[in-house]
Formats: structure tokens, C-alpha cells, sequence
């Protein structure tokens, strides 16, 4: 998707019972919706959607590194 693709949308952000839900409407009608995430899951969501890119599937943790 290029940016331009992202013109006249509208992105909206639920958030319920501690979950945030990602949705994408164009002319009032919903376009794209992502499954309920984390706050911190779904910052990189919106950083991604807004760049044109679908969101991660996965996000892990980095590894604790050892000594």
C-alpha cells in the first residue's frame, strides 16, 4: 500500500478492557480490522499502518542476554 492509499481513511483505535483494536474506514465503511493487541503491541501497529505497511504478525521480547 502506498502512502497515498492512506489519504481520505480514517484509523481508529478502541480500546476495551485494556485491549486496543486497530480499524481502517474509507467513506464510512470499514476497509481492514486487527485483532485486539497490547498498548505496546499496538504502538508499533499504528507506526506501521501509517507508513503503508501491514502490521507484524509477531512481536517477541528481546532475549535477556547472558553473561
Amino acid at each position: 500500500m502506498a502512502q497515498s492509499d492512506l489519504e481520505n481513511q480514517e484509523i481508529r483505535i478502541e480500546i476495551k478492557d485494556g485491549r486496543y483494536s486497530l480499524s481502517r474506514y474509507k467513506d464510512g465503511k470499514v476497509k481492514e480490522q486487527y485483532r485486539p493487541e497490547s498498548k505496546e503491541c499496538m504502538q508499533v501497529w499504528i507506526t506501521s499502518v501509517l507508513n503503508g505497511f501491514q502490521p507484524p504478525r509477531v512481536l517477541n521480547h528481546l532475549d535477556k542476554l547472558s553473561d
